[in-house]
């Protein structure tokens, strides 16, 4: 028993170890696999699932149809991508692809602020008097609803019989009457503050001077003296004036009033001593009960004292009729179908509709402010979107962080205190009227109830609230600058994006990944490096690297602004590293010669594409050529136009 133990005992010693390789075997493979997995869901976290196969859906297949029309493939990527991109478009198209998008989100916009007016009832909700307002206006466009009479009528009450000559002129009269009674400032707006007069260049004038522009030739301002004359006449056989009455006080007053309008910087001025003769302004606004006037201030000084000019030269009779005929103007642009296209120097349709509801949504948020955004976001801003748009954004954003606070001299500076994790100001716009919005509704009241005539409801919003709409309803965008992809903000010290920047496209939940951060991305990434480079170039420990890319930009492209390009090889390589890191690789199936980062180039490009008005020039090539990924996707031999040896970087 004891020889047969001993037998026994080296085949269990065996058995025990071999269980024991085998159990170090299962844990090592265990931890193995473990680390395999976790390797894997990392990489998965950051490339997306490729089993999932390329993208099919609609907004997939119609990006895609959109990439057939526009890729030029016998165009070599590494000599000219803006030819290799945007040949098709330019030949197709009269204007550039920005300018689609914001004729895209436009339509849609029009669509939700419209929608549930068409039977107003007579206790009308504020989003159908915001609606019948904005439609009163763009049907104007429409036969049936000319606003000549009673434009006539209102001009006529502020003193303006034109085309006949006022029989007892007033400018000084006049020019508040527009500015306080109808808000149709012409040349220059007058402004009652708290404690003072402002006086500064009308906005009209501006749009003067774009009009002015187009009618270099004398047979076209003929033509439109003689048309609105046509319109304006009120079948009286009093003598009126001629078209070489007009033309010669007209090019009399522009070129001085537009020279120095060009000039003005913004800031605040008093008139210096005497130059206004405040006691006859004065004594008029008293009549618009405007009595307390302690001093008179302009945020252009050249302009209203170019005007004043004017005025004691060529005097009273005749700046009358000047500013007459700068009021017609400006109701033409509003009062029927035939005056809005002649307006617009155009026939083509498509053009005037876009022109039109632009002016008019700007129009309707002069009045309404934020609120008018609340339909539109309603309709793009869902949950999913809001999901994957704080991704998009945080993604580029934290990018951008990570180089600045990595990357010398720019780690070195602690000055810049921009919070890149905070969304609060960055999609602002696109909360308003999203539940739980800061933006409230309670002065909903004050707007009074709308009717068809465009006319009777700017009139009711205007003596309404006027000019306290400022204080009543919040704004995000400034006057002008409602139809910008972004808008700084020096209150919050931050950019604002605006709502239509998720219009198709730069943004759609459905497209890959590359498109979204070419795109989309690309546009926050920007905005984000100027944010940046504003602060860099002014620092003393950075300015002089940011000097240095500059001189570097200048030395490819001296034809271009050096501070615009420098910026944007930033944002771009941003945003490719963003995607790089934490994006998707999925690709798009009518597209599959296209690689992710192919895409997210093309995508990038093509929103910078120009139409057939503009020459086709290196406007993405002038950026791509400092951007090692591109090369590298492109398989841009080095020494190639767009692989060159030197290659600039800002962050």
């Amino acid at each position: 028993m004891a020889l047969y133990n001993r037998l026994k005992s080296p085949k269990k010693e065996q058995e025990h170890s071999a269980l024991l390789t085998w159990a170090s075997v299962a844990v090592a493979v265990a931890i193995a696999l473990g680390a395999c997995i976790i390797v894997i869901a990392a990489v998965l976290r950051r490339t997306g699932d490729h089993n999932a196969g390329p993208c099919t859906s609609r907004v997939c297949t119609e990006f895609a149809k959109v990439l057939s029309d526009t890729i030029d493939n016998t165009a070599d990527p590494c000599h000219s991508f803006d030819a290799y991109v945007c040949t098709g478009w330019h030949a197709a198209h009269r204007f550039p692809v920005r300018v689609k998008v914001i004729s895209t989100a436009l339509q849609d916009m029009i669509i939700s602020v419209s929608k549930g007016t068409d039977l107003p009832p007579d206790n009308q909700s504020f989003h159908q008097k915001v609606g019948l307002f904005f439609l009163s206006c763009y049907d104007v466009l429409r036969e049936g609803h000319d606003q000549v009479p009673m434009i006539r009528e209102q001009l006529r009450a502020a003193g303006i019989v034109w085309p006949r000559r006022s029989r007892k002129p007033n400018v000084i009269r006049t020019l508040i009457y527009l500015s306080l009674e109808l808000d149709w400032s012409v040349v220059v707006r007058v402004t009652p503050l708290r404690h003072r007069v402002q006086i500064d260049p009308a906005m009209s004038f501006w749009l003067s001077m774009q009009e002015q522009e187009k009618r270099s030739q004398t047979t076209r301002r003929r033509q439109s003296f003689e048309l609105l004359k046509a319109h304006f006449s009120s079948g009286t056989n009093e003598p009126s004036v001629e078209f070489n009455d007009t033309d010669t006080l007209e090019q009399a007053f522009f070129p001085a009033l537009a020279f120095a309008y060009n000039k003005q910087d913004g800031s605040v001025e008093q008139f210096p001593s005497g130059s206004l003769r405040e006691s006859k302004w004065i004594h008029t606004l008293a009549d618009f009960n405007v009595t307390e006037v302690p001093e008179f201030t302009t945020r252009n000084l050249g302009f209203v004292e170019a005007f004043l000019d004017l005025c004691e030269h060529y005097g009273e009779v005749e700046t009358h009729l000047f500013i007459s005929w700068m009021a017609v103007r400006y109701a033409g642009m509003f009062a029927n179908p035939e005056l809005i296209s002649n307006h617009y120097d155009s026939g083509d349709g498509n053009m005037i509709r876009y022109r039109h509801g632009h002016w008019c949504y700007m129009l309707t948020y002069k009045f309404i402010g934020d609120l008018l955004l609340a339909p539109y976001n309603a309709h793009v801003y869902t949950a999913t979107v809001r999901q994957d748009v704080e991704r998009l954004v945080l993604s580029v954003r934290s990018k951008l962080a990570e180089r600045l606070s990595t990357r010398a001299p720019y780690a070195d500076d602690s000055s810049l205190t921009i919070e890149w994790s905070s969304l609060d100001t960055l999609l602002s716009a696109l909360s308003i009227g999203a539940p739980g919005s800061k933006h409230s509704t309670a002065l909903e009241h004050t707007i009074p109830s709308m009717t068809n005539s465009l006319v009777a409801n700017w009139q009711a919003l205007w003596k309404t609230i006027g000019s306290r709409n400022e204080r009543i309803f919040s704004r995000t965008f400034r006057r002008g600058e409602e139809f910008s992809f972004a808008f700084y903000s020096a209150s919050r010290g931050d950019f604002v994006l605006a709502p239509h920047v998720l219009t198709f496209p730069i943004y759609d939940v459905g497209l890959v990944d590359a498109v979204k951060y070419g795109a989309f991305g690309g546009l926050v990434a920007t905005v984000s490096s100027n944010l940046a480079f504003g602060h860099y170039r002014t620092t003393n420990v950075t300015s002089s690297a940011v000097e240095d890319s500059m001189t570097c930009v200048n030395r490819s492209s001296p034809q271009r602004e050096a501070a615009e390009i420098v910026t944007s090889i930033a944002a771009l390589d941003v945003a490719v590293a963003a995607f790089r890191d934490q994006g998707s690789q999925h690709v798009i199936k009518d597209a599959i010669h296209l690689t992710p980062m192919e895409l997210l180039f093309v995508s990038w490009c093509f929103l910078r594409c120009p139409g057939r008005l503009q020459a086709l020039s290196d406007g993405c090539d002038s950026i791509v050529r400092h951007i090692p990924e591109f090369s590298r996707a492109f398989k841009c031999n080095i020494g190639t136009p767009l692989n060159p040896p030197e290659k600039c970087t800002l962050f």
